[in-house]
C-alpha cells in the first residue's frame, strides 16, 4: 500500500516469526499475482490454508503464514499502523474462498466491515460455490458435502439480506453479462426478498433459498452452443433447452430430506406457468408449489434485466411492466403483487443492466 516502507510492520516475535519486510524466499523478484482484502475479513486463530501478505514498495512480503497464522496481534498491529488492505496470492484464492464460506455468517454480521465490502464477499462466495457445483456435472446426485456447503451459504446469508440496504448493495454488484452462475445468485437474492414478504420461518427460507440457488443446475449439461446461442433457438434446440428442468431434478436426486425435496421441486417446476402453459408438466395455478412460483418471478425478472446472448438488458421499469402484464397468465397474481410492492419501495431499483449489449 502507498507509503508503507519495509520494516514498518513486523509479523511478530518469537520462534517461527517472519518479518513483514522479509521478501518471500522463493524468487523474491518474481511478480506474483494477488488480490487484496480487508484485514477485517480475517478472524484470528481460525483455520485458513492461505498466507497473508503486505504490499511494500510494490513488492509482496509475507506477514502471516497459514494456516492459523493470523493472530489478534497481527490484526492489532495492522490497525495501529492504519493498514486497511492485505493481500492473498491468487494461487491460494480457492482456499480463501472456502475459508469465507466457513465463516460467512460472522463476516456478514460484522458491522465494522463496510456494507459494500460485505456485499462483495457474499456475492463472491455465492458465485464461487455455484460455479464449483455446476462444474462437478455429476452423472447422478450432487455430493452431499456440496449440499451442506450451499445450505450453510444460504443460512449464513439470510440475516445479512434482512439488513437495511444490503439487497441494494448486492444488486449493484450484479454483472449483467449473463452467465448461468451469476443468474443463480441473482435469482436467490431476489427470491430471498420475496420470501421475506411472505413471513416464512428461517427453516423454510433456508429450504427455498437452496432451491433458488440450484434452480438452473440442469443447464450444466445443456450444450454451450445452445446456452450461448446469439439468436433465437430453433424448435429442436428449444426442446433440448427445456430438458434442463428435468435434468436438474435428476442431478439433485430423490431424497428423503425435506430440504433437498424442496430444491428438487424448484428445479423441476420453475418453468411451470400459472395458466398451465409452462413445462415440463403443464401444471397450473396452485398445483405449482408456492416456492417455485416465487422463483419463477425472480428468474424472469433477472433474465429480462440481464444482457443475454440474444438480447440487450431491459431497464427495471420495463421488466416490471412485463411481469405485471403476465399477472394471472404466466405468474401467480399474489406473487406479482408482492414483487410490485418491493419495486415500489425501491428495493429492486438497482437491479438493472450495467453494461450495454455488444
Amino acid at each position: 500500500m502507498p507509503g508503507l516502507k519495509a520494516g514498518t510492520v513486523s509479523s511478530g516475535s518469537g520462534a517461527g516469526s517472519t518479518s513483514a519486510a522479509e521478501p518471500m524466499a522463493d524468487s523474491p523478484n518474481q511478480e506474483l499475482e494477488s488480490f487484496e482484502i480487508s484485514p477485517l475479513m480475517l478472524f484470528p486463530e481460525t483455520s485458513g490454508w492461505f498466507s497473508v501478505y503486505l504490499k511494500v514498495d510494490d513488492r509482496l512480503v509475507l506477514y502471516a503464514k497459514g494456516p492459523d497464522g493470523f493472530t489478534n496481534e497481527h490484526r492489532h498491529r495492522l490497525h495501529d499502523f492504519g493498514v486497511d488492505k492485505v493481500h492473498i496470492l491468487t494461487a491460494q484464492k480457492r482456499n480463501y474462498q472456502r475459508y469465507v464460506e466457513d465463516n460467512l455468517g460472522p463476516i456478514l454480521d460484522n458491522e465494522k466491515v463496510p456494507l459494500k465490502e460485505r456485499a462483495e464477499v457474499f456475492y463472491s462466495a455465492s458465485l464461487s460455490l455455484i460455479q464449483e457445483t455446476f462444474e462437478e456435472k455429476l452423472p447422478g446426485s450432487i455430493q452431499s458435502d456440496h449440499f451442506q456447503r450451499i445450505k450453510d451459504l444460504v443460512q449464513g446469508s439470510l440475516s445479512f439480506l434482512r439488513k437495511g440496504g444490503s439487497l441494494k448493495a448486492l444488486t449493484g454488484l450484479i454483472n449483467h453479462d449473463y452467465y448461468t452462475y451469476n443468474h443463480c445468485v441473482n435469482v436467490f437474492t431476489i427470491a430471498a426478498a420475496l420470501l421475506e414478504t411472505y413471513g416464512y420461518k428461517r427453516r423454510e427460507m433456508i429450504d427455498f433459498g437452496l432451491g433458488a440457488i440450484l434452480h438452473d443446475l440442469g443447464k450444466s449439461l445443456i450444450p454451450k452452443e445452445i446456452i450461448n446461442k446469439p439468436g433465437k433457438l430453433d424448435a429442436d434446440e428449444w426442446e433440448v433447452m427445456k430438458t434442463h428442468t428435468t435434468i436438474g431434478g435428476l442431478i439433485i436426486g430423490d431424497h428423503s430430506s425435506e430440504l433437498l425435496q424442496t430444491a428438487r421441486m424448484i428445479a423441476l417446476s420453475h418453468h411451470e406457468r400459472w395458466d398451465g402453459t409452462g413445462y415440463p408438466w403443464g401444471k397450473k395455478g396452485e398445483e405449482i408449489p408456492l416456492a417455485a412460483r416465487i422463483v419463477t418471478v425472480a428468474d424472469v425478472f433477472d433474465a429480462l434485466t440481464t444482457v443475454r446472448p440474444y438480447k440487450p438488458a431491459w431497464d427495471a421499469d420495463k421488466a416490471v411492466k412485463e411481469i405485471v402484464a403476465g399477472r394471472d397468465k404466466a405468474f401467480d397474481p399474489a406473487v406479482v403483487d408482492a414483487f410490485l410492492a418491493l419495486h415500489e419501495k425501491g428495493v429492486l431499483d438497482d437491479i438493472r443492466a450495467k453494461y450495454p449489449a455488444e
